[in-house]
């Protein structure tokens, strides 16, 4: 168990830095922040770190043998710990949400231009996104009622329970019918975009310059729709092919790298966002040497 945990923190640590970082790179440019898109796939990459956190709460430190005896028996010594239980649910409505927003935000800047900034004002996605979280929790709001262990110890390690399934089978049913619900949906809004785009540019409608941006911003959305495919084929067909000993370790792995990897998308594609997240930290070095010369300079007596 602590040698899975280990992998957690090598590849989980640098990677949610990397996600934070982006993220408030993001949010301190304002022509990043101005534009709707940038400002969806920044709350996107805030869901997707929420839920990362997360993970290490439920399902991460649950694994270590020091804290065992802290974990059986949690959700009824500490009630709050049910809110992450219950966020560990939600987060799977929410994060496939965001990326419908995203996808969404696509569609209407090609289909319907002209009311597209009107659509997707701050108010408005700031609504989107709540909405989002609400739908989520909603969805999963057995989590919190759940009467019994959540975990339970067994020698030196903690395990989940499964006499509890039937408590939050309701939500565990939701969870399984909307895994097909919401890739057609990405999938729909993909092949749209791409034909409608492919038109405009067949019958030059549309600049060079708009084609670039329109196709680069696209595929930001189409990767992260491939990567949540990914993990939902994992999750349905490949995990009968995985040994038994690991199929708890392969599930968070797969999990977090399709959570993980939203920033690892933006910055491969968009060199706009990898010129301003480089500015940002040549920018924190250069403050950094100043300051440091600033104390090394000798006082006058």
């Amino acid at each position: 168990m602590e040698y899975d945990f280990h992998i957690y923190c090598i590849y989980g640590i640098p990677s949610a830095i990397l996600n934070f970082s982006l993220i408030i790179c993001i949010l301190s440019h304002k022509t990043f922040f101005q534009a709707s898109f940038y400002r969806v796939y920044a709350f996107t990459l805030i869901v997707y770190l929420l839920t990362y956190l997360n993970t290490w709460i439920t399902l991460k430190l649950p694994t270590l043998r020091a804290l065992a005896s802290f974990y059986a028996n949690v959700e009824q010594a500490f009630w709050p710990f049910r809110l992450f239980i219950m966020f560990q649910g939600a987060a799977f409505h929410i994060q496939n949400l965001a990326q419908i927003l995203m996808h969404l935000n696509r569609f209407t800047s090609v289909f319907l231009p002209i009311r597209h900034h009107t659509l997707w004002s701050p108010r408005n996605i700031n609504i989107a996104f709540f909405l989002a979280y609400l739908i989520g929790i909603l969805l999963s709001y057995q989590y919190f009622f759940l009467n019994g262990s959540v975990f339970i110890q067994v020698g030196a390690t903690t395990i989940q329970g499964a006499a509890l399934r039937d408590q939050y089978a309701i939500s565990a049913f939701i969870v399984k019918i909307m895994g097909y619900v919401y890739p057609p949906i990405s999938l729909g809004l993909n092949i749209l975009i791409f034909a409608k785009m492919f038109l405009l540019r067949r019958r030059k409608k549309r600049d060079d310059t708009w084609s670039r941006v329109e196709l680069n911003l696209f595929f930001i959305g189409f990767c992260t729709m491939i990567t949540q495919l990914g993990l939902l084929l994992f999750l349905n067909f490949g995990l009968q092919f995985v040994d038994l000993t690991i199929i708890y370790f392969a599930m968070n792995l797969a999990s977090d790298l399709s959570t993980l990897s939203e920033a690892y998308i933006g910055l491969a594609i968009n060199q706009q966002i990898r010129r301003k997240f480089i500015e940002m930290f040549h920018k924190m070095i250069d403050m950094k040497s100043m300051s440091q010369r600033i104390d090394i300079t000798p006082r006058p007596r």
